[in-house]
């Protein structure tokens, strides 16, 4: 530490970094490795922060349709690295599902997005997992994927 340096002086303001600026390494550092929900999970939250102008960390609740197991779990850490949503400042909720859908609300709005996968992307799933792709080429092919071909949205003002 520098001796100008207060210990007790709050750290500098980063400000976040653009969910959509995150890279494929940044995923696999934070998640352990790469695949295919953990970068649905980025992909969604970075479209539903953009859709609601919505401020990352404090600033929306996301709620996380899905298994509560892998791979479909992958799906949560996508999402926090996205949205800054934690499980620690309780602005993100896993309610277990056999249907995957994610619900992010602003909280100073109130407007909500859903997002859910598309069929293309459940089907493509279908066939990875029989014929055995590596989950690493899984993920990257669907990073290069467009939001629209991931996955549907449905915006509402208020959060019902």
């Amino acid at each position: 530490m520098n001796a100008h340096e207060d210990p007790s002086a709050s750290p500098p303001h980063r400000p976040h970094v653009g969910p959509l600026e995150r890279t494929l390494n940044d995923v696999e550092s934070f998640h352990g490795h790469l695949g295919p929900y953990v970068i649905l999970g980025l992909r969604m939250g970075a479209a539903a922060l953009k859709t609601l102008a919505a401020e990352a960390y404090f600033g929306v609740h996301v709620k996380v349709l899905c298994s509560p197991k892998t791979p479909q779990s992958c799906l949560i850490d996508g999402l926090q690295l996205a949205t800054g949503a934690t499980l620690g400042k309780q602005n993100i909720q896993l309610v277990p599902s056999e249907a995957i859908q994610v619900e992010i609300t602003d909280t100073q709005t109130g407007r909500r997005v859903v997002l859910a996968p598309t069929e293309k992307l459940l089907a493509q799933m279908k066939v990875w997992t029989k014929d055995g792709t590596p989950l690493p080429q899984r993920a990257r092919q669907l990073f290069a994927w467009t939001d629209e071909e991931l996955f549907v949205r449905q915006e509402t003002h208020k959060e019902a």
